[in-house]
């Protein structure tokens, strides 16, 4: 049995729990749409990257077709959803005359299903892989949370109040940017905060002594 990622897991549950709640638009508010309450598929899929894995994926399906790993662009393959894991995301082209980027993204969920904001009624709404996959010429599957990505990386340090502390790199796809961070491009303060507000409230240090420690972690990761 394959063992979905925590962070996907949370959004499959979060769309399930959301059927048609938002409008369909492409206006910018679409790229938050709990506050605009509409969105649309790119902007769908880069929310819930962003909220749930801290993943910066792209704002549009053709930026978004660039990012990940590569899983398939066999139509064959994917109408089946082999070699799939739920997460993934499937590029549509419908037109043998579209443009070079792709026309449309959803999610796939698992056991032959995905979910869907294309429009123009309300989304997301879940689908069948199989029709979607048969409407297009052309698609391309992507993935961006690997289950080893999303394992909780844990070690202690201890802070220079004596305490030692258990921190967390890894909740979502935490390790992801921990590894970001280890080499510059993420703010250790900012990932910090960030673990901080997905630990348990009772679980949370001192935020000065969890900074310092995911420092040193940080530093450990680096040099490893």
């Amino acid at each position: 049995m394959t063992t979905v990622a925590p962070a996907i897991q949370r959004m499959v549950a979060w769309q399930a729990a959301n059927q048609q709640h938002f409008a369909y638009s492409e206006n910018s508010g679409r790229l938050d749409p709990e506050h605009s309450g509409y969105t649309d598929c790119s902007g769908l899929t880069r929310w819930l990257y962003l909220k749930f894995a801290q993943l910066d994926i792209g704002t549009w399906t053709g930026d978004e077709s660039t990012h990940g790993t590569l899983v398939t662009v066999s139509k064959s393959q994917a109408r089946n959803g082999v070699g799939m894991l739920p997460g993934d995301l499937i590029f549509y082209r419908w037109a043998p005359d579209s443009p070079a980027t792709f026309d449309h993204v959803n999610m796939f969920v698992g056991d032959g299903m995905v979910q869907n904001h294309g429009g123009p009624g309300r989304g997301p709404v879940e689908q069948s892989l199989m029709t979607n996959v048969d409407s297009a010429t052309t698609v391309m599957v992507r993935r961006y949370i690997t289950q080893e990505d999303d394992m909780q990386l844990t070690d202690t340090f201890k802070a220079p109040d004596g305490k030692e502390y258990t921190v967390a790199l890894a909740l979502g796809s935490m390790v992801v940017n921990a590894r970001k961070a280890a080499l510059g491009v993420l703010d250790p303060d900012e990932l910090a905060t960030a673990i901080a507000s997905h630990m348990p409230s009772g679980d949370v240090p001192d935020q000065a002594a969890l900074n310092t420690a995911v420092k040193a972690a940080l530093a450990s990761l680096a040099a490893s």
